[in-house]
């Protein structure tokens, strides 16, 4: 809806009843909200909205007309993604589908910084997710390039892809905690399908147009279409709809189930286990995780900051100094931007080894290799070089790599072994060097008014044109990314 809004329906409809409904606009205002979850023990509803999940709290039925809310977590991408709540130990949950990974924050703690990635590796596109705290489980869809549903315990650990054949777009998942089943709405097969939670029994419960959300609450299947205008209720056991309604003038995207009167109780695990930044329900028991950036200590509760530098972030550089900002996309609540001094040296490149919270860069003050520990704040020298620029990393090899243009060279250093070798000589103006990892492939730029892209290895092979000159246009810098094998 634009102005977004949240429109409330009390108690369930059927076929032949009317809609007893009211309609909040929310403030920021928006063109979409993305993704709906809610508390109805603290009476919350949460709501993602442009690059934040905010908190409308006091939600009732008698409601005023328009509401500001608070944020609970300024961050997240502009893009479609779910959000969950865990009910047993208060963690909300959300996906972003452009940094391609799940991440996990206290509900009701507003620092921005106390969040916590649990699942980014071979994550390409996640969209649907879906909890059952009780059991300590998480379920969520990746949509790139083939889509799967994934299961996993609640910290992202111990997964398992359940259903893999017949998906083309899971937007929205949904699950019934009574009898461990899974529901998704496929957007691009038309469907609503479920299966057991370990994928067995799988059965299309109805063909729905461009389902964009899901909800199951005493044993029915809610669903809307943004696409088509359109709200249903669905028996997920015999597929018969229990009412569908059309809203010509409105877009509804997201759905969930607010029930104040649910009876249920849960023991919370985590409520006397005095984990520092965060706890988490897993089959095994509560679990203690420390916020990004934080290693967790011996007594696995406290959190200890893990290094100068954020655990995700954008490094930069001048002559003399180093800095780091965290990734926190459009428009996230700005976390103090870190500085390293590096006195004395002309930083001229740069490289990072992530795993080892190591930076190397080219020193053109003192004409040498070095290496800055960043855990450990220690710098040290570990080659001379002559004038060199373009430093890469390779993270599987253990190799950086450099441009030395005097001698239109290609030089390598083996941190295993400290040892120098030089890789090419005689090549035509080189510059720019990038590096494949995966294939230890290398790339740079050759020539001098005409230019191309070349290929070759830390092996040695024989350089090869890539991208001849007469397919390009002076290119001015040249990167390889690993995800997308490009």
């Amino acid at each position: 809806m634009n102005p977004p809004s949240i429109m409330a329906f009390k108690g369930i409809p059927n076929k032949s009843s009317s809609l007893n409904n009211f309609t909040v606009e929310v403030m920021p205002d928006a063109s979409i909200i993305w993704s709906l979850a809610s508390d109805p023990k603290k009476s919350v509803v949460f709501a993602a909205i442009l690059n934040a999940i905010y908190t409308f709290h006091n939600f009732s039925f008698w409601q005023r007309p328009l509401v500001t809310m608070p944020t609970e977590y300024k961050g997240r991408s502009v893009v479609s993604g779910q959000i969950a709540f865990d009910f047993v130990s208060n963690n909300l949950y959300w996906c972003d589908s452009m940094l391609n990974w799940i991440a996990i924050k206290p509900a009701y703690n507003f620092n921005n910084t106390i969040y916590k990635v649990i699942v980014h590796k071979n994550l390409f596109l996640p969209e649907g997710l879906a909890l059952d705290p009780e059991d300590g489980l998480m379920f969520f869809s990746d949509n790139d390039p083939n889509s799967r549903i994934e299961k996993a315990f609640l910290d992202g650990q111990n997964r398992v892809i359940i259903v893999y054949k017949g998906l083309a777009r899971v937007l929205s998942l949904t699950v019934d905690t009574a009898d461990d089943r899974l529901y998704w709405a496929d957007s691009a097969k038309h469907t609503l399908e479920g299966s057991d939670f370990d994928g067995s029994n799988r059965r299309v419960v109805r063909r729905l147009t461009q389902a964009s959300g899901l909800s199951y609450h005493q044993n029915f299947l809610h669903a809307v279409s943004y696409w088509t205008n359109s709200m249903l209720g669905v028996d997920p056991t015999s597929g018969s709809l229990l009412y569908s309604r059309n809203f010509p003038s409105l877009k509804p995207f997201a759905i969930t189930v607010y029930d104040a009167d649910s009876p249920n109780s849960f023991n919370d695990p985590c409520s006397t286990f005095n984990c520092h930044h965060m706890c988490i329900n897993t089959p095994s028991g509560p679990k203690c995780l420390c916020s990004e950036g934080f290693y967790i200590n011996k007594d696995n509760k406290t959190c200890r900051d893990a290094s100068q530098f954020y655990e995700r972030g954008f490094i930069v550089s001048n002559d003399t100094a180093i800095a780091m900002h965290d990734i926190l996309p459009n428009g996230g609540q700005p976390n103090e931007i870190i500085y390293i001094p590096v006195p004395g040296n002309i930083i001229e490149s740069f490289a990072v080894d992530a795993n080892s919270d190591i930076i190397y860069f080219l020193d053109m003050e003192s004409s040498s290799l070095k290496q800055y520990d960043i855990r450990l704040k220690q710098l040290r020298i570990l080659d001379s070089i002559s004038t060199s620029r373009d430093l890469i990393f390779d993270w599987i090899a253990e190799l950086l790599g450099w441009i030395e243009p005097r001698q239109s060279s290609i030089r390598s250093f083996s941190v295993n072994s400290q040892i120098t070798v030089t890789i090419y000589s005689n090549l035509q103006n080189p510059a720019f060097l990038t590096v494949d990892p995966h294939y230890g492939e290398l790339y740079w730029i050759s020539g001098s008014s005409e230019k191309s892209i070349v290929r070759g290895t830390w092996t040695r092979d024989a350089p090869r044109v890539l991208i001849s000159a007469a397919n390009l246009n002076l290119p001015r810098c040249l990167q390889y990314d690993v995800t997308s094998k490009r």
